[in-house]
């Protein structure tokens, strides 16, 4: 196993134990992260987003299958388990993870997975119903990013 190859591990146990200052010692001062909820993270704000989850999720259960790595770039499949707090639902998400890696830390994240599935877990009826619309999906953007912007400030205020 290379050194990359550990630091996703490190990466992934980190977030198996909710556990986001191991998460973020992981990144690159300057990382750049996106998923299909949140789109174009920058630095500070994929530290926040991961502590927010870590403090709102509960039961966070990773299984990680596939870990592959060279000296520029990584990919991981992986699959998340936990209680999503607004609904009080277990959501099982399946991921693919592409990284780029710089000094030895992770500079660029990319997640995957399928924003209906995961809007039918988390939400219930209303995401099995809507949860495919393009219009749903941009609404659904807008408010986790509104949240990540409120517990920013919130933690800045503290």
């Amino acid at each position: 196993m290379n050194s990359h190859e550990k630091l996703l591990r490190s990466f992934f146990a980190s977030l198996d134990r909710s556990d986001a200052p191991g998460m973020c010692k992981c990144y690159q001062r300057g990382v750049f992260f996106s998923n299909p909820i949140y789109h174009s993270l920058k630095s500070w704000e994929a530290a926040a987003m991961w502590h927010m989850l870590c403090e709102n999720a509960t039961e966070i259960n990773v299984d990680v299958s596939e870990i592959r790595a060279d000296h520029d770039d990584g990919v991981a499949k992986w699959e998340i388990r936990y209680v999503y707090g607004d609904s009080g639902k277990v959501v099982d998400c399946p991921v693919t993870s592409k990284f780029k890696f710089f000094q030895d830390k992770i500079v660029r994240q990319v997640d995957d997975f399928n924003l209906w599935r995961w809007t039918r877990m988390a939400l219930g009826v209303k995401g099995a119903l809507l949860g495919w619309s393009p219009g749903f999906q941009k609404k659904l953007r807008k408010k986790a990013h509104r949240r990540l912007k409120q517990y920013i400030r919130d933690k800045i205020d503290e």
